[in-house]
C-alpha cells in the first residue's frame, strides 16, 4: 500500500524526490501512448520501473491535461460514466495497481487536471463534477496524495476556480489525503492567498515544503544551483519531464536531492 505523504515525510529524515516521469517513461520502455493508454499492466511497469531506474520515493499515475476531456466527449454522459471510458478508466486502474503494489516508503500521486486548465477544456457542470468524482476513486484507491496540474495561467480572473474545489478538498479531507498544486506560470498573489485559504499546498521553485526543479528544462547542475540539502520536503519536477531527457540527468539530481 502506498505510503501517507505526511507520514512518510516525516520518517525519511531527507527530502523526498518524485520526479513526473509520464512521458519519459514511456519512451524508456519503449512504450507507444496508445499501448500505454490500452493496458493498464504494461503502464503500471513502465513507471515503476522508471522510478527504480532514477531511485525516486514515488511515481505518478498519469500526467496530460486532457486527460478528462478525452473521456467526457460532446455528450451529457454523467460522470459515473465517464470514469468508465478510457484513458480515464486506464488512470484509474493504474493508481490502484500503483496504489495496491507500493511499498511502505513509495508515494503514489493521483493526477487531476486543474480547475482553471479544466474549465477551457469543459463545460462548468463537467468541469466541476468529473474532478470530484475522481477524487474520490483516487482517496478509495488510497494514493498519497493528488496532485492538481495546472497548465493555464493563474491571474487574478482564476481566483473564481479555486471555489470549485470546495467539494474536492472536503473529500480529501475525510479520507486525509493532501491536495497539491503544481502550477505551469507563477500564480498571482490573489490565486496563492485563496488556494492556501482552501487548504491546497502549492508546488514552487525555491523554498517551501514543496519545491520543484526544472528537471529536462536545464542541467542538473543548473536545476541544483544554489540547492541546500533539507529535510522533511517533497521536490518535483516542475512538470512532466521532456521524455527527450536524458534519464542520467535524472539520477543526477535525484543523487543530490536525497544525499
Amino acid at each position: 500500500m502506498a505510503a501517507r505523504l505526511d507520514a512518510l515525510l516525516r520518517r525519511a529524515g531527507r527530502d523526498l524526490f518524485l520526479p513526473l516521469s509520464f512521458r519519459l517513461a514511456q519512451r524508456l520502455e519503449q512504450v507507444a501512448p496508445e499501448e500505454f493508454a490500452a493496458d493498464p499492466a504494461l503502464a503500471a511497469f513502465a513507471l515503476r520501473s522508471a522510478q527504480k531506474l532514477f531511485g525516486a520515493d514515488g511515481t505518478i499515475n498519469w500526467f496530460d491535461p486532457a486527460l478528462e476531456s478525452a473521456s467526457a466527449g460532446a455528450d451529457g454522459v454523467p460522470p459515473e460514466a465517464i470514469l468508465k471510458r478510457p484513458p480515464l478508466s486506464v488512470a484509474l486502474d493504474l493508481a490502484r495497481r500503483l496504489a495496491d503494489e507500493a511499498g511502505n516508503d513509495d508515494l503514489v500521486l493521483g493526477y487531476l487536471t486543474g480547475p482553471a486548465t479544466l474549465s477551457r477544456r469543459l463545460a462548468f457542470k463537467h468541469a466541476s463534477q468529473i474532478p470530484l468524482a475522481m477524487a474520490k476513486a483516487y482517496c478509495e484507491a488510497k494514493v498519497s496524495a493528488l496532485l492538481l496540474a495546472e497548465e493555464a495561467p493563474l491571474g487574478p480572473e482564476t481566483v473564481v476556480h479555486c471555489e470549485t474545489l470546495a467539494p474536492l478538498l472536503n473529500l480529501a479531507a475525510y479520507y486525509g489525503i493532501p491536495v497539491l498544486l503544481l502550477p505551469r506560470h507563477r500564480p498571482g498573489p490573489a490565486f496563492i492567498k485563496r488556494i492556501h485559504e482552501l487548504g491546497v499546498r502549492i508546488a514552487r521553485s525555491g523554498a517551501g515544503a514543496i519545491v520543484t526543479l526544472p528537471i529536462g528544462e536545464r542541467t542538473p547542475d543548473e536545476c541544483l544551483a544554489g540547492w541546500e540539502k533539507g529535510s522533511g520536503r517533497l521536490v518535483l519536477s516542475a512538470w512532466d519531464i521532456p521524455p527527450e531527457t536524458a534519464p542520467e540527468d535524472v539520477v543526477a539530481v535525484a543523487r543530490q536531492v536525497q544525499g
